[in-house]
């Protein structure tokens, strides 16, 4: 009797160097699925899928019904000439790596770290988020500079920020975002 094992590299490599904190973390990301309604308040993003060729795009249609897409959720079509910033985030939900950092055209700066991985509840149901450390400098420069820092929720298998907490702040606040929590999520 004969028994073959197929193990995924990534398992062995895991056993022959140790567990790491970016390993902890795997997680894959994909876009809310099309109908996905999330809600902030009196706000609310209705999806409609990914962009045509792009699975990390998401889009759908916001409060008002003006179309909108975001890599990886996040991040709007100004930010698609940055180098690397498609890369490091993928690197970063997928548990590459722990720490990334982005220069925007502007001299805008950012840094995501990863926490660590907790439930947060939302109306009643438990979410498996990755949590982040977010710092972002906007403008050093301009009259209106913003330095601060966020924790960040993100549940990845349904590609939602859930959750977003300013920890930090020093300058112009007003063009930021602010605090969140969604408060009712519906995935069909």
């Amino acid at each position: 009797m004969k028994f073959t094992f197929r193990l995924p590299i990534g398992f062995v490599a895991g056993l022959l160097l140790g567990s790491t904190g970016a390993m902890a973390q795997t997680a894959a990301f994909s876009c809310p699925k099309p109908g996905t309604v999330e809600q902030r308040g009196s706000y609310t993003s209705k999806y409609t899928g990914t962009s045509p060729g792009d699975p990390f795009v998401c889009v759908g249609t916001n409060s008002f019904d003006k179309p909108f897409g975001r890599l990886f959720n996040w991040y709007g079509p100004i930010y698609s000439k940055t180098p690397n910033l498609r890369q490091g985030m993928l690197d970063l939900i997928s548990g590459r790596q722990t720490h990334v950092s982005f220069t925007f055209e502007e001299g805008s700066t950012e840094n995501w770290t990863f926490l660590r991985r907790e439930d947060v509840t939302i109306a009643g149901r438990a979410v498996h988020a990755m949590v982040f450390d977010h710092e972002r400098q906007r403008f050093p420069s301009s009259r209106h500079p913003f330095h601060g820092r966020y924790t960040q929720w993100l549940d990845p298998v349904n590609g939602l920020w859930v959750k977003s907490v300013l920890t930090a702040s020093d300058g112009e606040i007003a063009m930021e975002a602010k605090p969140y929590q969604d408060t009712l999520i519906t995935i069909p």
